[in-house]
């Protein structure tokens, strides 16, 4: 069956004549690119010439330059591990996700608290729903 549906997908492309009609979209000029990354050979070159370089922010404002180099040391997103917030993970998926977060930030108190925190939140809310819910089934008998 797979053979078969892999024969008439073929057939069809080539009925439709599946090409790249903009053949400039993979075309690059080498010379660009080699002038847009000489600032990374120059840090390259300056990390390798101080092996024990040790990276400090010098600014206010989370730059740090090298060489006329700049280098944004903030983050882009308040995250936790793999992008989703502590609170998330043990909340979406209570004690794995508290695990994961411990596993992922290597045990960074804050981070496993606020992800114990997401998880007995959602124990919480489940507990008002599942009493919201069957309560009154279990007291009035039904």
């Amino acid at each position: 069956m797979k053979k078969l549906l892999l024969i008439l997908a073929l057939v069809v492309a080539g009925f439709l004549k599946v090409s790249a009609t903009n053949a400039d979209l993979f075309t690059y000029d080498k010379s660009a690119v080699t002038a847009a990354l000489s600032e990374l050979t120059v840090l390259e070159s300056y990390v390798v010439e101080h092996p024990a370089l040790a990276i400090v922010t010098h600014s206010d404002n989370g730059t740090l330059m090298i060489n006329g180099i700049t280098l944004y040391t903030t983050s882009p997103y308040d995250g936790g591990p793999l992008i989703v917030p502590a609170f998330w993970w043990g909340c979406v998926f209570g004690p794995i996700g508290i695990l994961i977060v411990y596993v992922v930030t290597n045990n960074d108190h804050e981070a496993v608290r606020r992800s114990v925190m997401g998880c007995v939140v959602w124990a919480v809310v489940w507990g008002v729903w599942w009493l919201a819910w069957y309560g009154p089934y279990y007291h009035y008998g039904y």
